[in-house]
């Protein structure tokens, strides 16, 4: 184990100068110390069930009176050279004595346990796990399990898959299998996917990098075994591996052969090969998929990465080709990717690309695609948006495409977003805009976000008061309360009466009290009304009857 040998190497270089440094280095104490006795009574016997024994290992374990009592006297470079002179000579046994005197040192605990994983792993594995169960004195055992298990190397594997397999043993601790497996997949690919699923490791992705040689030497069978694995994420990631060495040998073949996995890992290793193809050579991928015009799901997973390669080149061609050959779905989606790349590179060819698409999903995902990206431009000509939205003969397809876009809108321009709502075209502003709008002018000055919703246009100044009102009463309801009832005039003051009345229907008694107290006769009858003709819950219904009377 190269981990190991490293370690006892940098031991073996300085075993010349600790033999003779010793006799300086140890003062008398130290020298009289007695070293730990080799097995008999004070050695960890395993029980039968392959755990240790429970409750013994702190008394049993503990270092030697006399060393602590020398130890005291030494630190630093002494400590160091002598514990690993004592751990050159020690049994498996004996080495937790002398992690314990090392006091924390992580450099020092990594030599002691590459020394005592030389010994005996197994013994080393059942040892910390026991000692974190009782809430043992090894320092850090949960890295030297780790290191443990990332230092065994090929001889020792079934040594670790014994103690990872064991649940009696391995107890709560199941995340070590991680990186059991981690280390097995570096070497033993195979055995480790495999393992993966025996040990039902869902949420972890081990190292990959040895997938495609060993999946060169058997590609079918590795293809098999990794389209079995029930880990998704870990699944995916050995596709993508598996899918080079396919590509290598015949992408066609490959394509073919995914059909026998079907489902999920059937689309995940088209897709991954359709990708690399793709990259390599456009042109056949193209000429496959144009001749699976009979094979809808094939073709649909081949379609996304095809057409994302295809649109960096001619764009123009991925569209026509995707409109002739892809059925509906699949279709969206590809001149949905298709227009993203053409809008990244050149918006106003992206937006004459949209205008020649015929109704439908496709150019229903292809106007959301150009909204996101026009309404996070630096410079926005909101008049532009609102005449070239107005063009789309579908309302429904307007409203998505708004509702998709306005948080974008929201956060990276609010301003033009603010411009646009109170352009000829604001009717367009679905509801969230015009309350993430309230909300900030809210916040800046409740008076002035009043004048701003009454300047807008129609329906949305109506719709604009009333959320103003709302988020002014939800972040500062008394001010709110008072300017409705002292200040606010005409409609306004109306208007405002009911709209908090609404808020506060839904609230408890003594909020409603409170409410009500502040109301003048004229006002109390307008809040009543109010709130009786909202669908109230038989709970709140009866709160309101309660505080402002039967209807």
């Amino acid at each position: 184990m190269s981990g190991k040998r490293y370690e006892w190497g940098r031991v073996g270089l300085l075993g010349g100068i600790i033999g003779l440094m010793l006799g300086l280095v140890v003062s008398g104490p130290l020298r009289r110390a007695k070293r730990l006795p080799q097995g008999g009574s004070d050695s960890i016997q395993p029980l039968a069930s392959g755990r240790l024994q429970s409750g013994r290992l702190l008394e049993r374990d503990r270092p030697h009176r006399e060393w602590l009592q020398a130890l005291k006297h030494h630190n630093g470079t002494h400590r160091w050279l002598w514990l690993a002179s004592q751990a050159e000579a020690a049994s498996s046994s004996e080495i937790p004595r002398l992690i314990r005197l090392a006091e924390g040192d992580w450099e020092l605990l990594k030599m002691l346990g590459a020394r005592w994983s030389e010994l005996d792993p197994q013994h080393m594995f059942e040892y910390l796990i026991e000692d974190q169960e009782t809430l043992g004195s090894i320092p850090r055992a949960s890295d030297l399990v780790f290191q443990l298990l990332r230092g065994l190397d090929e001889t020792e594997f079934q040594s670790m898959v014994s103690m990872l397999s064991n649940e009696a043993a391995i107890g709560d601790f199941r995340s070590y299998r991680w990186a059991g497996v981690n280390t097995i997949m570096k070497r033993d690919p195979e055995l480790g996917l495999r393992l993966m699923n025996e040990w039902g490791i869902r949420s972890f992705i081990p190292s990959m990098e040895s997938v495609v040689e060993w999946a060169d030497g058997d590609t079918l069978e590795a293809t098999r075994l990794i389209g079995a694995m029930m880990n998704p994420d870990a699944r995916r990631s050995a596709m993508k591996e598996v899918a080079k060495v396919w590509v290598d040998r015949d992408p066609e073949e490959a394509l073919n052969f995914a059909k026998t996995l079907g489902g999920v890992p059937q689309g995940e290793l088209v897709e991954e090969v359709s990708k690399i193809w793709a990259k390599r050579d456009l042109d056949a991928a193209v000429a496959f998929a144009s001749a699976m015009v009979d094979d809808a799901t094939l073709l649909a997973h081949m379609s996304a990465p095809l057409v994302a390669e295809w649109a960096k080149i001619e764009p123009e061609d991925a569209l026509l080709w995707s409109q002739e050959h892809l059925p509906a779905p699949a279709r969206a989606q590809a001149i949905g990717r298709i227009v993203g790349y053409v809008v990244d590179e050149d918006l106003q060819a992206g937006i004459a690309l949209v205008d020649g698409l015929r109704p439908g999903g496709a150019k229903n995902q292809a106007v959301v695609r150009i909204l996101e990206k026009w309404v996070t431009q630096a410079s926005i000509d909101v008049g532009a948006i609102g005449e070239w939205l107005s063009g789309l003969d579908d309302q429904a397809m307007l409203r998505r495409a708004m509702e998709k876009a306005q948080w974008s809108w929201l956060q990276e321009q609010p301003e033009a977003a603010r411009a646009f709502v109170q352009s000829d075209h604001g009717y367009m502003a679905p509801d969230g805009m015009l309350r993430g709008l309230a909300d900030q002018e809210v916040r800046v000055d409740p008076a002035s976000a009043l004048t701003w919703a009454r300047s807008l246009k129609g329906e949305q100044a109506e719709r604009a008061q009333a959320l103003v009102i709302e988020q002014w009463y939800r972040a500062h309801p008394d001010a709110a309360v008072q300017w409705a009832t002292r200040e606010a005039k005409g409609d306004l003051h109306d208007h405002a009466i009911m709209e908090i009345s609404r808020l506060v229907a839904l609230t408890n008694e003594a909020k409603q009290r409170a409410w009500a107290d502040a109301l003048g006769s004229g006002e109390l009858q307008l809040a009543k009304e109010t709130m009786y003709s909202m669908a109230l819950g038989e709970e709140q219904l009866a709160v309101v009857k309660k505080v402002f009377g039967e209807p």
